[in-house]
């Protein structure tokens, strides 16, 4: 017999802050916490409409690493 693991939505210490709505997410976007920012990119795939704030949030993330 198989065992299935269940997966929590939240795991511990990274607890969602804001609403799960678009504009939530949208915020949470720019949250200090890159846990906060995993979670709303995550669930933004929900809605087709954030890809192009999800590509603008990778393209400031890239340039902060690269010192630019």
């Amino acid at each position: 017999m198989a065992f299935i693991k269940s997966h929590p939505s939240d795991p511990v210490g990274e607890r969602r802050k804001r609403p799960r709505d678009y504009p939530g997410l949208l915020a949470e976007l720019d949250d200090a916490d890159p846990a906060a920012r995993r979670w709303a990119a995550r669930d933004l795939r929900d809605w087709p409409a954030a890809s192009a704030a999800l590509v603008a949030r990778l393209q400031r993330s890239a340039t902060r690493r690269c010192g630019r």
